[in-house]
């Protein structure tokens, strides 16, 4: 078993690129909740037009 908590951040990147389903996960696990904060809180910010179209365009 693979422990991917001991990989780099680029490493998981490059696991990515090649279509490594646990790294996605690893990756979601690192920085799952901080992204979303980040959006939610971009949302607020800019309003849910101007962010709908910067996500869907």
């Amino acid at each position: 078993m693979k422990f991917y908590t001991t990989y780099t951040d680029g490493e998981l990147v490059r696991m990515l690129r090649q279509g490594d389903r646990a790294a996605f996960t690893e990756v979601y696990n690192r920085f799952g909740k901080s992204y979303f904060t980040w959006l939610v809180r971009s949302w607020k910010m800019l309003g849910k037009r101007k962010i709908s179209y910067r996500i869907y365009s």
